[in-house]
């Protein structure tokens, strides 16, 4: 008995080396993008191609807004931000007129910390067990969204809001509700079957985020 758990020691002993070899051996792995990214995020840069510029990323400047929602962001992920690849970390700005919103979305691979810079926004999600936490964050306070749940934030101030979320993965993945259920092609009978929405409210809706009927 005492030799299986040795054993077994020593295979996660293997399996936690394995894993931590790139932090082990190398300072550092600046993303190379003109090779393909992996599971396991982009190849590395070679060394000596390298510079500081790999290390900055700008996120000074207010962004274009998006219709219909009327927000603008800009992503600091690992394909913009070679820096950041291989250190489980990204950043996004996010900016919002009077009204803004940034629709029910989900990252389904990582947590998000907000951190609102300026204005007023209403920040919230859905837990599992379909329980709204919500709460309104004034400059220079934060919430955490937990991973995979959907979020939302809306400007609920009289002045242009921004705010800056964090994430602890490289290139989180996102899905807009909306755009997920009325952005796509499956037919407008079949949605109204799993939504219970009337079918001339999915066309509408539909023509809105351009999915086919």
């Amino acid at each position: 008995m005492e030799t299986k758990t040795n054993l077994f020691s020593l295979l996660n002993i293997f399996v936690f080396l394995a894993s931590t070899t790139h932090g082990l051996n190398q300072d550092f792995c600046v993303a190379d993008t003109t090779r393909p990214e992996t599971p396991a995020g982009f190849p590395c840069k070679k060394v000596e191609n390298v510079t500081a510029n790999d290390f900055v990323f700008k996120l000074r400047y207010p962004t274009d807004k998006i219709p219909p929602f009327n927000f603008g962001a800009v992503a600091g992920f690992a394909p913009q931000f070679p820096g950041l690849n291989g250190l489980g970390l990204s950043v996004l700005r996010t900016d919002m007129p009077v009204d803004g919103v940034v629709p029910l979305h989900s990252h389904p691979r990582e947590s998000e910390l907000v951190l609102a810079t300026a204005g007023k926004i209403t920040v919230g999600f859905i837990s599992s067990s379909n329980v709204v936490y919500f709460n309104t964050l004034g400059v220079g306070d934060t919430m955490i969204l937990p991973p995979g749940l959907m979020h939302f934030e809306i400007n609920v101030g009289d002045s242009a809001s921004t705010f800056f979320a964090v994430f602890n993965s490289q290139s989180p993945g996102l899905q807009i509700t909306s755009n997920a259920l009325f952005g796509n092609s499956m037919s407008t009978d079949l949605l109204e079957s799993v939504t219970l929405i009337a079918a001339s409210e999915i066309k509408k809706l539909k023509a809105v985020f351009g999915g086919s009927n």
